[in-house]
């Protein structure tokens, strides 16, 4: 059979769907894959979702106890808690509630890539089938850390505003009215998405920057002041709900984890740039080849955005704790970009050119299902849902033991000195848990001295603290420098060390 029929529209859009439907399967059997993490520390944000349908306070001050941290603020957790409290799931339901959790996220993955089949087929006028692609694209691309976390909250609204300003330079170039009520809406979008997650800062710096370079002033003022005035109605009802100052505690110096070289090395560079994100690297510069050549504001606006894009996000991912999901949004928009340039030669009947291009984007589909095989097999594989469940259900029962034998209703009693997301204790023990969140405190905020912690090291030694949980391996009885004398081993089980504060 001839290469051009092999790779006909029909077989790519069929090909395509196959692949779509493979990750469907697999983010569908992730959410009830019994997993204490699907991607990103998602224990971290059951836990603040376990408070509030606890009927307990969301912020707490990081330096006292519990020391929890929330990093983000509490739009994605109250999501998460209503669709909860609607499915009569409880904060006691772990596994209901982390498959709430990825049920959100994935509702908001699939809301993002419709956003990119709209970009691509309103705002680039390209086909039903380019459009398709390019949302399928966007889809298996997306990294665990947007499979549940506020991440993907932050990337449906991300997109949707930029969807929004590039409907509104549109219209403009087709001499539309209604301009107006579209930079309204992108204002008001990009501060939901500022308060889904704070990488967002940088949408007002896109928007703002082009609307100036464009003399738009008035744009720009309307723009700016819908934004600021929105921004100040979260910030005050946010006061009003928990306190401002307990809100820049956690959000704001939550994530005030400083540059890593090293961490950007091995979480992105790595991980990312140097596999599969050497495509969007060559994608990106062809593209920008392309874009130098184009006059009307809307391309040109996509080459300012891809760059900004690109610069900011990468800027922000120097971050201590970055992972590459951080660079979501400029990777697709170098695919949407692809798909409208494909096409565009592809209309020009260049046949070696548009079938390169073509076995290019079936050979991507082959490849990436392939490099995520054994993540798919663990989480359909009877067996190993069978294992995993039974780690779930020792952890489970070690938890009910510590409760009706040791800690009894103490709140806040028990100190877990392991690294949290390796286990669901933090979550089984969320009412006795001092310090919940060891991953965020041992890698960032208890070395860097972000917080004045003087109150949790007095505790450990004062008696405030009467149990210590530590995994059998490794040094004992010690967190950082401090020394954990006074605590006495009581017991053994599961793999842990049950101590026992002794005066």
């Amino acid at each position: 059979m001839a290469p051009d029929k092999i790779f006909s529209n029909r077989n790519t859009i069929v090909f395509a769907s196959i692949v779509f439907l493979v990750y469907i399967v697999y983010r569908i059997a992730l959410i009830f894959y019994p997993t204490q993490d699907a991607g990103g520390v998602e224990g971290n944000v059951v836990y603040f979702i376990q408070r509030i349908l606890d009927g307990q306070s969301f912020y707490t001050d990081p330096e006292k106890s519990p020391y929890a941290i929330a990093q983000y603020s509490p739009i994605y957790y109250y999501l998460v808690s209503s669709v909860a409290k609607i499915s009569g799931v409880g904060a006691d339901n772990l596994l209901a509630l982390f498959a709430v959790n990825r049920g959100v996220s994935l509702f908001f993955n699939l809301g993002y890539i419709f956003i990119v089949y709209l970009i691509a087929r309103r705002i680039f006028s390209m086909s039903v089938s380019s459009s398709y692609v390019a949302a399928v694209l966007s889809f298996i691309f997306f990294e665990i850390t947007s499979y549940a976390r506020p991440d993907s909250l932050n990337h449906f609204f991300f997109l949707l505003t930029l969807y929004c300003f590039m409907l509104s330079i549109k219209w403009e170039e087709d001499k539309r009215r209604g301009i107006h009520k579209l930079i309204i809406l992108t204002a008001v979008f990009a501060a939901i998405a500022l308060f889904s997650k704070q990488t967002s800062f940088i949408l007002p710096i896109i928007i703002g920057l082009w609307l100036l370079v464009q003399q738009k002033y008035k744009n720009l003022l309307l723009f700016a002041g819908t934004y600021l005035i929105t921004v100040s109605f979260f910030v005050l009802m946010l006061d009003k709900i928990v306190g401002f100052q307990l809100f820049y505690k956690n959000v704001v110096l939550g994530i005030n984890n400083g540059i890593s070289l090293w961490w950007f090395r091995d979480a992105i560079l790595n991980p990312f740039y140097l596999k599969f994100g050497m495509l969007f690297v060559c994608a990106f510069i062809v593209i920008l080849f392309f874009l130098q050549k184009e006059t009307r504001p809307l391309l040109r606006f996509s080459k300012a955005a891809l760059i900004l894009l690109f610069c900011l996000l990468n800027l922000i991912a120097l971050k201590n704790g970055a992972n590459p999901g951080y660079l979501t949004e400029w990777w697709t928009f170098i695919i949407i970009l692809t798909a409208f340039y494909a096409e565009k030669i592809y209309r020009n009947n260049s046949n070696l050119r548009s079938g390169i291009m073509v076995a290019l984007l079936w050979f991507i589909l082959i490849i990436h299902p392939v490099s995520i095989a054994e993540s798919i097999y663990k989480t359909i594989s009877p067996s190993r849902r069978a294992l995993a469940l039974t780690g779930f259900n020792n952890e489970k029962a070690l938890a009910d033991k510590l409760q009706k034998s040791f800690l009894g209703n103490e709140s806040f009693a028990v100190f877990l000195n392991f690294y949290t997301p390796d286990n669901y204790m933090s979550n089984l023990l969320f009412r006795q848990a001092v310090a919940p969140q060891m991953d965020i405190i041992t890698i960032a905020s208890y070395p860097q001295k972000k917080y004045d912690y003087s109150d949790f090291e007095k505790s450990l030694v004062d008696g405030r603290i009467k149990w210590m949980l530590m995994r059998t391996t490794g040094p004992q009885k010690l967190f950082f420098n401090i020394k954990l004398d006074r605590f006495e081993l009581i017991e053994t089980m599961n793999g842990f060390n049950l101590y026992q504060y002794k005066r």
